[in-house]
């Protein structure tokens, strides 16, 4: 059971609802060991990354109420020239962006707690054409092919498409705890790509009545160039000024769910910037 709760967790964070219901089972972190053995951290690193990614959870909620995107599809739904996603069951995209890919068998334990031996933490994963960067390790990798992966109980696989900008927030004991909190902003290179970064009041119903603001981001690869556009919409309460903390993804950055040390900090005040890689920023 703790295997199975923890991998449940760990897939859970990628569903519109992020709740752990059931019954006379206790379900909190603490009733799986204490901190530092293997259930208690695997457990309270699903409920870590689920609050690191809430901006772009977040604004994925804010795009599936104004333009009808999904918060998960099949993988065929995105790629359906590519006849190896048509029966791909065990996958899932998150948005259009992150390829997610739970863990659906026991490595540590079989029917009646039994432990299971010689059992590879591994599982495969079938990455569509293009180029993909993994979540864990920042290592980039070739796209159309099944490649296996490292699934010990802390993880699950994760690939990000290449191009992709992901909003990242700090680790917070409940939303809204820092909610203006400078946004870690991760490009994943290999490629072009675009976001939009969506942000409102957080409760109420003025989103309905159009209070939200939308930032548009774009990547240039060739150029290694970031351009934040200007601010779309205002809301009540809204941070005029944001600090943004731009991380591009590599073996040495912006991998796994801890916070880089190597960000480079801008200050975005509504209107169009440019960061280049070279850590220069500016305005047209």
């Amino acid at each position: 059971y703790r295997e199975l709760y923890t991998r449940w967790l760990q897939l859970g964070v990628f569903l519109p609802m992020f709740r752990s219901h059931g019954s006379e089972t206790p379900r909190e972190p603490w009733n799986f060991g204490e901190p530092g053995t293997p259930y208690y951290d695997a457990i309270l690193a699903a409920i870590q990354m689920r609050y690191r990614l809430l901006p772009c959870i977040y604004s994925q909620a804010g795009l599936v109420s104004l333009r009808g995107a999904s918060f998960i599809k099949p993988v065929a739904f995105e790629y359906p020239a590519d006849a190896n996603t048509h029966d791909l069951k065990t996958q899932l995209l998150f948005g259009q962006d992150m390829m997610i890919s739970p863990v659906l068998t026991p490595m540590d334990f079989g029917p009646k707690s039994t432990p299971l031996t010689g059992v590879p933490k591994t599982r495969e994963v079938y990455l569509p054409e293009g180029a993909w960067v993994d979540f864990w390790t920042g290592k980039p990798e070739a796209g159309h092919r099944t490649i296996t992966c490292d699934a010990p109980l802390a993880r699950m696989p994760i690939h990000v498409r290449a191009g992709s900008i992901i909003p990242m927030g700090p680790a917070e004991q409940y939303a809204g705890e820092h909610a203006d909190a400078p946004l870690e902003i991760r490009i994943y290179p290999g490629a072009d790509g675009t976001y939009l970064l969506y942000e409102d009041a957080g409760e109420g119903w003025g989103y309905e009545h159009g209070e939200y603001s939308l930032i548009p981001m774009r990547w240039d690869d060739q150029a290694r160039k970031l351009t934040i556009k200007a601010r779309q919409g205002t809301f009540p309460g809204m941070a005029q000024t944001r600090e943004f903390k731009i991380v591009l993804v590599s073996s040495s950055a912006g991998k796994g769910i801890d916070p880089p040390d190597n960000a480079l900090s801008v200050t975005y005040q509504g209107q169009e910037m440019t960061v280049n890689s070279s850590g220069s920023s500016g305005r047209p």
